[in-house]
């Protein structure tokens, strides 16, 4: 059976970094990316294909504002330094959030 990719964003090998300034930074040119070093809003992902999954490793307080095309829940999620968000493309105008893991939490009961 042969094996269908079904994104064609290019793997990284390193993170990319997002700008600081970028409520809606682009995910088109990889999968695992960080944010700026500076507190922020992300709204949106702007790029990338549906089926894409991406990786995010926060570097500051990240808010991400929940809304129709940027689902994370009801209200914003805000990360601190080294929390990980994944989210995948389910439309061509919808990101979800499927993963939120905070590094100052107990993991160890699982999800």
């Amino acid at each position: 059976v042969p094996i269908t990719r079904r994104s064609t964003a290019p793997c990284s090998e390193a993170a990319v970094v997002f700008a600081d300034v970028d409520d809606t930074p682009s995910v088109a040119t990889g999968n695992f990316f960080e944010s700026g070093a500076a507190t922020e809003t992300i709204t949106f992902f702007d790029g990338g294909v549906i089926g894409q999954v991406i990786t995010v490793v926060s570097k500051a307080a990240i808010t991400y504002t929940p809304s129709s095309e940027f689902r994370c829940g009801s209200a914003p999620v805000v990360t601190a330094d080294g929390d990980l968000t994944r989210w995948t493309r389910i439309s061509a105008t919808q990101w979800q959030m499927i993963r939120f893991i905070d590094m100052t939490a107990d993991q160890s009961g699982g999800v």
